[in-house]
């Protein structure tokens, strides 16, 4: 493994376009590179935490690129690498001053994005799985009439002209059926969550613009957006009865809580086989296009809206078989692999004694 780092400020300027973003390089020319200076063999952990550091990775010659002062450059990837700093005489005070925060950052980047990484973080990852489950289950038994209760709005004074002429002035109290107060509440908890959750990743993130490009991270802003625009609704003293008399944002307001069911998609994050389906659609992009040539508009919003229920609804069992057939598999073929290989054993020894006796 080798690792490189600027050696020419301007110089970088220059090669910067061409230096191709981490896992999209597949080579580069010794011509691109004459401005780099080569660090060899500086950390042998097998390059699993560089992936997380580095500009760049040239694949043909196993290099990781990073734009750094070549004089600071050791000192900072011991640092990424040890988590201890040790600042070479050379070098400014100042230079490492954004350590002391940048620390808290990557071990909070570490918690939150590596479940692995400690107990703790494993048992983050499964609040985050349960809260999800939570509010889908809230969500879905919201919809059911007999987990709703009436509510009453305000009684509001209605004029009737009878048929003889005489004017009745009668109070009219209209009602209709809401979510049951228990929902609501669990609702509000678990958008406090994601709230949380998707501000701590976004603030330790790296890189932020490219965090919040992210599909995953995408369907967590999705998740929380409806929640938001409809307590904004709410304070503007949109309720419900002037939502029926404004057909648009009853209109709004209805998409946006068909929208809360996306969450569910939040699952993927934990899912190995869910983020393997997602990479898989990615890739068959091309090949599903075709899809998308309809002859009516409204074949195509029926169509689109089939299929998105036909993927939420098979892509979890489906990615999980995958998985388990896949790792079955594997298993069955060590086990035999590891027959063959006793077997070989056996008859090679037996040749052996029978050599002997004679």
């Amino acid at each position: 493994m080798k690792v490189e780092c600027v050696a020419y400020p301007r110089a970088a300027q220059q090669h910067k376009k061409r230096l191709v973003p981490l896992r999209k390089t597949d080579a580069m020319s010794h011509a691109e590179r004459r401005n780099f200076v080569i660090l060899d063999d500086v950390w042998r952990s097998g390059g699993s935490e560089c992936f997380q550091v580095a500009d760049a990775y040239v694949a043909a010659e196993d290099s990781y690129f990073f734009q750094r002062s070549p004089i600071a450059f050791e000192a900072i990837f011991q640092y990424y690498a040890t988590g201890v700093v040790h600042r070479p005489s050379e070098v400014d005070d100042t230079t490492f001053d954004n350590l002391m925060f940048g620390k808290v950052r990557r071990r909070m980047w570490t918690f939150l994005e590596r479940p692995g990484s400690s107990m703790q973080a494993k048992a983050f990852e499964l609040s985050s799985t349960l809260f999800v489950a939570i509010s889908v289950m809230g969500l879905s038994f919201g919809t059911i009439p007999d987990f709703q209760v009436t509510h009453y709005m305000p009684p509001q004074n209605e004029t009737i002209v009878l048929p003889n002429g005489t004017v009745s002035v009668v109070e009219k109290v209209e009602e209709m059926r809401v979510e049951h107060p228990a929902f609501v509440f669990t609702e509000r908890i678990c958008i406090a969550f994601f709230t949380v959750e998707y501000c701590l990743r976004l603030f330790a993130a790296p890189r932020k613009l490219r965090f919040a490009l992210k599909p995953l991270n995408l369907v967590d802003l999705l998740a929380i957006v409806p929640f938001y625009l409809e307590l904004l609704l709410t304070l503007c003293g949109v309720d419900d009865k002037k939502l029926r008399d404004l057909r648009w944002a009853f209109l709004v307001v209805r998409i946006l809580r068909v929208l809360r069911v996306i969450r569910i998609i939040k699952l993927g994050r934990f899912s190995s086989g869910l983020q393997t389906f997602g990479m898989t659609l990615q890739r068959s992009q091309k090949q599903l296009q075709m899809m998308t040539i309809v002859l009516l508009t409204v074949g195509k919003i029926i169509a689109s809206a089939a299929i998105m229920c036909g993927v939420l609804v098979l892509a979890l069992p489906i990615t999980i078989i995958v998985d388990n057939f896949i790792k079955v598999a594997q298993d069955e073929q060590q086990a035999e692999q590891t027959k063959l290989d006793s077997s070989r054993q056996e008859l090679a020894l037996q040749s052996m004694l029978h050599g002997d006796e004679d």
